[in-house]
């Protein structure tokens, strides 16, 4: 069995490694799922998401839906984080999310 820390670091340069932990992380974060997030890529300083455009991520004018887009990038933001940090002695927790929208 591979650690979080193990997959991550294969998940760099394997493409059935991303898509273990992408399937990993549907299960560890039940919220998201619906919305088919997945990680593209990783590097040591980048993560690249994905949000797939489909209707359960559409608002009502068909354009990507707010809630979807700041999840995507609180996902993608805690997630480099806690790949950089040592996930058996930290736990984060968001105080805060704001996010300025400037065109649909």
């Amino acid at each position: 069995m591979l650690s979080p820390e193990q997959l991550i670091q294969k998940a760099k340069h394997s493409s059935f490694y991303r898509w273990l932990l992408n399937v990993s992380l549907d299960r560890m974060i039940p919220f998201n799922k619906p919305h088919g997030f997945r990680i593209v890529s990783i590097n040591a300083n980048e993560l690249v998401t994905r949000i797939p455009y489909r209707k359960s991520n559409f608002n009502h004018i068909r354009g990507l839906h707010a809630c979807a887009l700041a999840t995507i990038s609180e996902f993608t933001t805690g997630f480099l984080l806690i790949s950089r940090l040592n996930m058996k002695q930290y736990r984060i927790i968001m105080q805060r999310l704001e996010m300025d929208y400037h065109y649909q």
